[in-house]
């Protein structure tokens, strides 16, 4: 591993100090610790505190998923829901991102980027069961994986990890939410809904 910035750096600490993580990542992360970095030494200095606290309430009922959890706050506590570690690469924490409101009944969404240049917006969405997403033309090509959940596209079921292509100028019908679904969205911002009266 090469010298990296801070933000990779505090990635790999909880694993350093459960002994987990790889001997040359090790290595990379102790010179960078003593180089004198004062923010990750600190942020050391915060995972020690919080896995003495894991293990001081070890003889207590603990639920099963709490370490785990506890150790996902400290790998991901960023402050924001989206880190730009280098010019030209975007990390979004989608878990820190509120559920928006489409403006269509049982219809949100978690959007995760925004092109302004070409229109194009990558997010997660959610369906209710049952909601039916109208009718719409592709101003461009959309990609929609299945993440979870059943849905009805042009009389095909869709279910996770299938895939959905839709090519710009395109024109489907509506899409039917046969059970709640979550999915992920390449898309234009400027298609068309095909609402009718």
């Amino acid at each position: 591993m090469t010298e990296a910035k801070c933000v990779f750096i505090e990635e790999y600490l909880p694993d350093l100090l459960l002994g987990e993580l790889p001997a040359e990542a090790a290595e990379a992360v102790q010179r960078h610790l003593k180089g004198g970095c004062q923010d990750c030494r600190m942020a050391v200095g915060k995972d020690m505190a919080a896995m003495s606290a894991i293990g001081l309430t070890a003889s207590a009922p603990v639920p099963a998923n709490l370490k785990p959890r506890l150790m996902e706050r400290v790998r991901t506590g960023h402050t924001s829901a989206f880190v730009e570690p280098q010019p030209g690469l975007l990390v979004a924490f989608s878990a820190q991102l509120p559920w928006e409101e489409t403006g269509l009944a049982g219809v949100r969404r978690k959007l995760l980027h925004r092109d302004t240049g070409t229109g194009i917006i990558t997010a997660i969405v959610h369906m209710d069961a049952g909601i039916r997403y109208p009718a719409h033309r592709h101003a461009g090509m959309e990609s929609l994986f299945m993440l979870s959940g059943t849905l009805d596209v042009s009389g095909i079921r869709v279910r996770a990890g299938d895939l959905c292509l839709a090519h710009a100028h395109t024109v489907h019908g509506e899409v039917h939410a046969i059970e709640a679904s979550d999915f992920l969205v390449i898309a234009n911002e400027a298609d068309e809904l095909l609402l009718t009266t």
